[in-house]
Parts: structure tokens; sequence; C-alpha cells
């Protein structure tokens, strides 16, 4: 699986084809004029019957906004754990499989 999430990122980062907010992707969590995170805005695939890390993989544009993912596996775990409290720890486990933890 590790194999496969590497792959798909990278041709992901490619090609511009990732939702954005504005097309039915989410943003990620902002933070407030105090510096404080705010919670992440309710994201479907994470009480989603149907979901599955194809669901992660749309939000690339909205985690990686300047196309660049080298070293940032950070940017996708920020992203999750973002929204961890949406999801049931098996969830929260398939999401996290679906990115190179490495890259």
């Amino acid at each position: 699986r590790l194999v496969v999430a590497c792959s798909l990122a990278a041709a992901m980062a490619s090609s511009p084809g990732g939702t954005t907010a504005a097309a039915g992707g989410t943003a990620a969590a902002g933070s407030t004029s105090t510096g404080v995170a705010s919670p992440a805005a309710p994201w479907p695939p994470a009480t989603s019957p149907d979901a599955t890390v194809q669901d992660l993989h749309r939000e690339y544009w909205n985690i990686f906004k300047y196309g660049n993912r080298n070293a940032a596996s950070h940017r996708w775990s920020t992203f999750l754990l973002d929204r961890a409290a949406q999801m049931t720890q098996e969830r929260l486990e398939l999401m996290f499989s679906g990115f190179c933890a490495v890259s």
C-alpha cells in the first residue's frame, strides 16, 4: 500500500486535478487572530460509509496549496488529525494508509 500511495501522490503532484474548496473540497483548518487553531469544517468522508483513501487524495490541492509535497507528509497528517474527532479509529487508520509517510 505504501508504494501505491507514494505513486498516487507523485501522480497527483504533476496534474492539478484535485478538488478545491470552491469545487467541493474541504479547506484545511485555519487559525484565529489569536493563533488558536479553529476546528476543521465537517469532512463528509470522515463519516461516509463508502469513504476510501481516494477521498483523501481528492484533497491534494487543499493540503498542498502550492503543489509542493517534498518532505511534507506532516501536511497529510495535519489534515487528518484536524479531522480525527469526526472519524472512528478504523477510518482514521484507513486514511493514514493513503499516503507515503516518508515523503
